[in-house]
């Protein structure tokens, strides 16, 4: 290991030095992606991520060509024949961590200071959503408060007004850097999750290192109960990195929120907070009865009428909304009515991915696939985490007969969350898209899985009548209709219009196997 040539100061001013002499870096993101680098755990960052942080405000072409400019300037700096700090090819971007010291990974305790110090980018909310990542991981690891994130007049507040955040401590595990830096920024876009010091904390994740299998715990603080543990192979790649943090995380945030919804619904405290009342409308809401959607709404207006500007009531009210407009098959009015109500919460937090899937959503139901497809990726990009989003995804591409895509979304999310609440809804329709492509068996296999969890759906008896038809197993099918209308006596034909096919032709194919099964005689 050679000597180190730079040393490289983050917390308190940012300050570069080389042999002892100050290296002026005049551009802001060049230090900003220094910054980036250094704190990575192996030294080293894609070239997409780099640009999603440092340039996700410009389009992708115009993000590339930025990133390059700021790369050939920066070399020009921190290389040498003798010394070539700064390396990339053309999917990563990396430091020699042999020629720089950093004072974040040196041992012993850092200053008070805040890590970058006054350091912003204005109009790159990906960059602040870092630098708040940063400054809670540091913190941790000092075991004291994280600083305020820097107040410009564009920055994201990381409490909106009117949220009330779940407080989590996440410990270090040695030998795992990068895969707990991905975890914390993915927590950190759980606008409902904030990153506080374990005495801090209402919930603690912590982990060992064995070999290379990551075993990790959730434990309520105050009871030390275990509330969910997984074990995961490590990753040998950047890809695998971020394919490990949203396995950790689909769990995790399903097991805080149950723990929550629990919490809540056992409360009797006669002047309930906003988060006291949108946790009782999501534990009714999952019980999936007329009774409980009566007592999800209840609970969710009751939050909004608390609070109107709430980024979670307003997200739970257009929820539960949604959720009755689907049931109800409610004229398009109504679902205008709420697709309103999802660009509220997207302007009360316009980093909630929840907002953009409820947008996304609405626009799916009317008939609006390039909408929906915009605002539902979206939703993916700022929490990959969030499945419900890859499945209504899927939604808006086999809309636009791209069921192959389709598909792999649903494959994706049912992977990711296989005991999931709404898998019913999902395994749903991965008949659907398998039916559109003629995999007839595959379609009756995902629509029995379907059925098992949630006997009642109808989509599901649709997708497994027609399968079987096309299976021609007819005396099967009669049974899988009758079966249909036990289990839904108000069903009408009519209700096959309101899957958001755009081509007719695809509700006339399901309606004229749900004919050919009435039709069989033995």
């Amino acid at each position: 290991m050679v000597d180190a040539v730079f040393e490289l100061q983050l917390v308190g001013t940012f300050r570069l030095t080389a042999a002892g002499k100050r290296v002026e870096l005049s551009s802001r993101r060049a230090q900003a992606l220094l910054a980036m680098l250094a704190t990575a755990g192996s030294g080293e960052r894609t070239r997409l991520w780099l640009q999603d942080r440092l340039w996700g405000s410009r389009l992708g072409e115009q993000a590339q060509a930025s990133l390059r400019r700021e790369l050939s300037s920066l070399r020009k700096l921190v290389n040498t024949q003798q010394a070539a700090l700064l390396q990339s090819d053309h999917a990563r971007v990396w430091l020699d961590l042999n020629l720089i010291r950093i004072d974040t990974r040196e041992p012993g305790p850092l200053a008070g200071d805040e890590f970058l110090e006054g350091f912003d980018l204005p109009d790159e909310e990906g960059f602040e959503d870092w630098l708040r990542t940063e400054r809670a991981r540091l913190a941790i690891a000092q075991d004291r408060p994280a600083a305020a994130p820097p107040q410009t007049a564009v920055a994201t507040p990381t409490a909106p007004l009117g949220r009330a955040l779940t407080a989590l401590a996440l410990e270090p595990v040695a030998g795992c850097e990068a895969e707990c830096e991905l975890i914390a920024e993915r927590l950190l876009q759980l606008r409902w999750i904030r990153l506080v010091p374990a005495a801090a904390a209402r919930y603690l994740l912590s982990g060992t290192l064995r070999g290379n299998l990551l075993s990790l715990s959730l434990h309520a603080a105050a009871n030390s109960e275990l509330l969910w543990t997984g074990r995961f192979p490590l990753g040998s790649d950047p890809a695998g990195q971020v394919a490990l943090a949203d396995r950790v995380l689909v769990p995790l945030r399903q097991s805080i929120a149950q723990s929550e919804q629990e919490t809540a619904r056992r409360s009797s405290d006669a002047n309930p907070t906003v988060a006291t009342l949108v946790w009782r409308s999501q534990w009714h809401m999952h019980r999936f009865t007329r009774e409980d959607a009566q007592a999800a709404r209840q609970f969710s207006t009751a939050a909004l009428a608390l609070d109107p500007d709430s980024p979670e009531a307003l997200i739970q009210a257009t929820w539960v909304r949604l959720w009755e407009l689907w049931v109800t098959r409610a004229e398009e009015g109504a679902v205008r009515e709420a697709r309103a109500m999802a660009q509220k919460s997207i302007v009360a937090d316009h980093g909630d991915a929840r907002g953009h899937m409820l947008a996304g959503i609405a626009e799916v139901w009317l008939k609006q696939p390039l909408r929906a497809e915009a605002l539902l990726r979206r939703a993916v990009e700022l929490d990959p985490s969030l499945i419900m989003a890859r499945a209504q995804l899927s939604c808006a591409l086999y809309q636009k007969l791209n069921a192959a895509e389709a598909e792999q979304q649903l494959v994706t999310a049912l992977q990711l969350s296989p005991n999931d609440q709404y898998h019913f809804f999902m395994a749903g329709e991965l008949a659907t898209t398998c039916l559109m492509q003629g995999k007839w068996a595959e379609a009756l296999l995902h629509a029995e899985e379907s059925l098992a969890v949630r006997r009642s759906y109808l989509h599901a008896h649709v997708a497994k009548t027609n399968a079987l038809v096309r299976l021609d197993r007819m005396p099967e099918a009669a049974a899988a209709l009758a079966d249909l209308y036990r289990a839904n006596p108000s069903y009408r034909p009519e209700f096959i219009d309101w899957i958001p096919f755009l081509d007719s032709t695809w509700h006339n194919f399901f309606k004229d196997g749900l004919n050919r099964a009435a039709a069989w005689t033995d």
